[in-house]
């Protein structure tokens, strides 16, 4: 699982534990992948920690190789990665190419990403004809609402989903995409916030999130 170490993904991660599963979970920020394999290790299930960053093709190609390796062949992958990048280096950008630079860069975090790391274990899947991957999208993959870039990315999501499907579906492989709405996590903390529907949509509109 991609974007492993928190909110949605860290959720998913205790959900696949709690059905039996073993669960590899991958991200940049080690001591939150370790907190959920400690959780994960808790249910009584194989937890595998791998920090990769999800913009790499090689890192994800060398998280799947470290899970096959350790773990068994990838049966199940949660394309969870998302959010919005932040952009180093930008001393003397202007506004507009600082836009630029950041637009390109989140439909790479969120569309790209997904495509990176069903690539490193779809063709494997698909020798042993079978294979679940499950792409998180967004409420924003419907409507417009977030940021450019986050909601032409998570459009995007769709597309590639339903393509990907189509060329693996009689090779016992499946592939969807869900679409959550307001989540309660970190980035929008519904019980300490308070806020209604409305404030939620302002707030995520200006943090260029969609879940």
């Amino acid at each position: 699982m991609t974007g492993g170490g928190r909110g949605i993904g860290r959720s998913i991660a205790l959900a696949l534990a709690r059905e039996g599963a073993s669960v590899a979970i991958s991200a940049r920020t080690e001591p939150e992948l370790e907190a959920v394999a400690a959780e994960i290790r808790g249910l009584g299930r194989q937890a595998l920690p791998v920090r990769a960053d999800a913009m790499s093709f090689d890192d994800l190609r060398a998280c799947a190789e470290t899970i096959s390796q350790r773990l068994g062949p990838v049966n199940i992958l949660v394309n969870n990665a998302g959010g919005g990048v932040r952009i180093e280096n930008s001393e003397g950008l202007s506004a507009a190419a600082l836009d630029d630079r950041r637009f390109v860069a989140d439909l790479e975090l969120n569309l790209v990403s997904a495509y990176r790391a069903s690539s490193a274990v779809l063709a494997p899947m698909v020798e042993r004809r079978h294979g679940r991957i499950i792409n998180i999208g967004s409420g924003f993959a419907k409507r417009s609402g977030g940021g450019p870039a986050y909601s032409a990315a998570k459009h995007g999501l769709i597309g590639l989903t339903r393509s990907l499907a189509a060329h693996v579906a009689e090779k016992g492989v499946t592939i969807n995409c869900l679409c959550p709405g307001w989540t309660n996590t970190k980035l929008v903390d519904l019980r300490a916030d308070g806020g209604d529907s409305e404030d939620l949509g302002r707030r995520g509109a200006r943090a260029n999130r969609g879940r």
